[in-house]
């Protein structure tokens, strides 16, 4: 029941189930069931791990598990569930010592259990007195077993152990541990050692005329000790428990006991070992592999079944997170007029990772972020958590590395003319309004392209291009909160300056509301600065093209290059280098690029982004440039400088001219380095015209659609004066090759293509504009 919030400050609790009175909300019962009763009624030795992420909800199945295993181990079904905790005792150089007297201690409490319910006079009572009858005599043995292992003649010790108080026990086992790990580093290959002190305990395990209870033993939190130790454990408890009527379930993050065995073994066994063994490179890479292979498996030696914790399938998270908002008593806060719950709760699913730990989290942190907003300000919207959540949904997206809802934020603030009167923002609210009347998620996106005007249209285009991918956070910006949220600028930092855990400085707040940024760069090699041009963003240089005609295409490359054909060209000018990450980022707020570099060329953009740069470049000159993307002819044109060659280089393209893939020469010239990554602009000679980086470096977008059999149309011409590609396509030419490919594909005249949408760390662009 949904409590006043007015009233009631206190937050969701993030315990598992079973601990403070929380239920199954993630509807773990089923799987608890059948996997508690394979460790009930598996009579030979069997170890099941309980695999998943911090915060997946482990723990919590591993309660259920235990739960079940103690109300069913009754009757002739005996059994001891047992909890221990790892983490609990990370002190402890040996955890199999506290594991041994908390098995020890649990059995003899079962037993008490059992003791007190012999006065009933059910079925209960029945149940207890048959258990009884099995502990007394099996119980009993098994309990005596792990004293003996734990109390020995040699030096006293002193153990802690929870509602028990302090037990003295003998360091005899920690003693025989420490002697074995001197003579050998693998417990599991020198049982021998140890036959005397266990084997009373192993002659009862397999002793079939004493009826014994099964011992379920529950290790929670082995992932929070550290590796080392969670490895050593392992193999104790594999060395010492493994025996009939023992079962174990561990709840464990497997890639950190995996990851920490691969480092020992390359340390314990180093390449020097394998090389010497081995006759020539094939053996030792298959030696290799062989051992890789076996330590990437380790957890598979001593765990029979694993169960890796499912994410909850969509409904059942929705059903989980529906109940958190009702126990917080906020749903109705979250819930306003105009949203869907679907789409609500499958955002907080999303900002919250889809881990039950996150999400509570997430959500306390939002309501308090939430409550102390209210209490410092009379006129808080009733949908200022809603807002707190959209400022999640898009942070948790940034985080995670996709800048275009970085570039999103900066564009909404962004205004769409020369006045400071409306943004694109505004623009997109109003525009999501009229669709109201749309029945499903594409309709809404058809009639926000339709809506859209011709002026400024990439940058609407990019902003509808993130809803369209996006149609959980496009549903909950339709509506009233999702309005004012995109429209109102200062509402917008004022929810961003309140939800955000690290709220930003002053420095940036100024950053963001500007639309005019400075690059740190210094200032790339000059060719041309257009008059009052510099103001605008630094570092940016364009190069005169002159007027004139050329051959374009290549009879010695691919079909797609042929015929050669007659190009006429108007004069323009072009970028001397490819945009640079700080050019980029003063523009559109956000900088994409995977090799994050000073002077390196900006990469991870579509054609899209780079068209919304060219439009909002085009702002900021107030008229007296229009920028945009060079077509496929001035490209070529420009990249030749008056060249009739495969390079303007010449015949051949070497990796001291160029930043591309050496391994991968052009026809049989020596090979040359691979770097792997980008390289600052204009670290290699320019062109006869002072163009950088034409070869290499980054794929450079044009402005044209591709057309396979374009050149076939042009050829028929005679000659074409300033030809811009076919009309319509699927993808956009992209020309000059990269850092990643081979030098064939960094020739003058080679094509190549992609979709429009697409961004790859391989891919950037020059500007032109027409005087």
């Amino acid at each position: 029941m949904a409590r006043n919030n007015e009233n009631n400050f206190a937050l969701l609790s993030d315990e598992p189930i079973l601990e403070s009175e929380r239920t199954d909300h993630l509807e773990f019962k089923h799987t608890a069931g059948v996997l508690a009763r394979a460790a009930l009624y598996t009579d030979s030795p069997i170890t099941i791990g309980v695999f998943g992420n911090w915060g997946s909800g482990k723990t919590s199945l591993m309660r259920l598990m235990w739960k079940i295993v103690d109300c069913e181990g009754q009757g002739d079904n005996a059994a001891v569930a047992v909890w221990f905790n790892a983490w609990q005792y990370e002190r402890e150089e040996h955890l199999i010592v506290p594991l041994i007297a908390t098995i020890a201690r649990d059995i003899k409490k079962k037993q008490e259990q059992w003791e007190e319910k012999l006065s009933l006079n059910d079925e209960v009572g029945d149940a207890a007195r048959k258990a009884l009858n099995i502990m007394k005599v099996g119980g009993k043995k098994v309990h005596d077993a792990l004293r003996s292992v734990l109390y020995g003649v040699s030096m006293k010790g002193k153990l802690g152990v929870p509602l028990l108080g302090e037990l003295e026990i003998s360091a005899s086992m920690k003693n025989m541990i420490e002697r074995y790990e001197a003579v050998t580093q693998d417990t599991l290959m020198a049982r021998s050692l140890y036959f005397d002190a266990f084997d009373q305990l192993r002659e009862l395990s397999h002793d079939k005329d004493i009826k014994k209870p099964q011992i379920v033993v529950f290790i929670d939190d082995l992932d929070r000790c550290f590796p080392e130790q969670a490895v050593r454990f392992l193999e104790s408890v594999k060395l010492v428990l493994h025996q009939p009527r023992f079962s174990f379930v561990l709840g464990i993050y497997p890639q950190i006991v995996e990851e920490f065995i691969r480092n020992k073994y390359a340390a314990q066994y180093p390449m020097a070992a394998a090389t010497a063994a081995s006759r020539d490179d094939d053996e030792l890479r298959s030696r290799m592999n062989n051992y890789l292979d076996y330590f990437n498996d380790y957890l598979g030696k001593i765990v029979q079944v694993r169960h890796y914790v499912p994410e909850r399938r969509p409904d059942q998270m929705q059903g989980y997170i529906r109940r958190l908002l009702d126990e917080a008593g906020v749903t109705s806060e979250f819930l306003v007029k105009g949203i869907s719950e679907k789409d609500l709760l499958e955002l907080i699913a999303e900002v919250g990772k889809r881990s039950p730990r996150e999400i509570v989290r997430k959500i306390n942190g939002l309501i308090v972020k939430w409550r102390i907003a209210k209490s410092e300000k009379s006129d808080a919207e009733p949908y200022d958590l809603l807002a707190g959540l959209i400022n999640e949904t898009i942070l948790d997206r940034v985080t995670k590395g996709r800048h275009e809802y970085e570039q999103f934020l900066h564009l909404l603030e962004m205004t769409t003319g020369e006045d400071d009167s409306t943004t694109y923002g505004r623009n997109l609210a109003e525009a999501l309004e009229k669709t109201q009347n749309a029945t499903y998620h594409g309709e809404r996106i058809s009639m926000l392209k339709k809506d859209m005007g011709a002026e400024n249209i990439h940058t609407m285009t990019s902003l509808i291009e993130i809803l369209e991918k996006d149609e959980h956070l496009c549903n909950v910006l339709n509506s009233r909160p999702g309005y004012k949220w995109l429209s109102d600028k200062k509402y917008r930092e004022e929810m961003r300056e309140t939800y955000e855990e690290k709220p930003y400085s002053e420095e940036a707040r100024k950053n963001i509301r500007k639309t005019k940024k400075e690059s740190l760069l210094p200032q790339e090699p000059d060719t041309h600065v257009p008059e009052d041009f510099e103001h605008i963003i630094q570092g940016l240089r364009m190069a005169p093209i002159p007027a004139g005609e050329f051959n374009m295409g290549s009879e010695d490359g691919d079909d797609n290059e042929k015929p050669i054909h007659l190009v006429k060209l108007d004069r323009f000018e072009i970028s001397s280098t490819p945009v640079t990450q700080a050019q980029y980022k003063a523009v559109m707020g956000a900088n994409p690029s995977y090799f994050k570099e000073k002077g390196h060329p900006v990469e991870n953009v579509s054609w899209n982004d780079a068209m919304v740069f060219c439009e909002q470049l085009t702002k900021l000159a107030k008229g007296k440039r229009r920028f945009t993307l060079p077509t496929e002819a001035q490209w070529e044109y420009a990249c030749r400088a008056g060249m009739t060659t495969p390079f303007n280089t010449g015949e051949n393209l070497t990796t001291e001219q160029a930043n591309y893939n050496g391994n991968y020469p052009y026809r049989n010239n020596p090979k040359g380095k691979y770097l792997k990554k980008t390289t600052r602009v204009g670290s290699y000679p320019p062109n006869e015209w002072g163009l950088y980086d034409m070869h290499g470096n980054v794929w450079e977008w044009c402005m044209d659609w591709y057309g396979e059999k374009n050149y076939d149309e042009c050829n028929k011409k005679g000659s074409v004066e300033n030809p811009a590609g076919p009309e319509t396509g699927s993808t956009r030419v992209l020309r000059g090759g990269s850092w990643s490919r081979s030098g064939q594909r960094c020739r003058s005249a080679y094509r190549y293509n992609c979709n429009p949408g697409s961004r790859y760390d391989f891919i950037g662009f020059r500007l032109v504009f027409v005087p």
